[in-house]
């Protein structure tokens, strides 16, 4: 069985992305249900050190890597919010270098 040039694409993809962050167990089912089982919401409940951004983060440059001329936004309450959590530290232009 031969693997196609997508699948190796992906899975070079996830090799770079998991290669600079992995995600803890929670982290895990929230993206097992966005990506594997095809949710289109996904509802958590967690605290401040949960990493909501750096999940975030990551489903947004992994859709962003697999998806081809899609669109993909993170909102915040406010445009500051969004500007000072994900683009003034570079969170969001070095993310496969951290």
């Amino acid at each position: 069985m031969a693997i196609t040039q997508d699948a190796q694409y992906l899975a070079t993809i996830l090799h770079d992305l998991h290669s600079v962050w992995q995600p803890h167990q929670g982290q895990v089912a929230v993206g097992r249900a966005l990506f594997y089982e095809g949710k289109r919401r996904v509802f958590t409940r967690c605290g401040r050190k949960w990493g909501k951004t750096e999940m975030s983060l990551y489903v947004l440059y992994r859709w962003a890597l697999t998806t081809p001329n899609g669109q993909f936004y993170y909102i915040a309450p406010y445009y500051n919010q969004a500007s000072e959590i994900i683009w003034k530290p570079g969170r969001l232009q070095n993310y496969r270098d951290w």
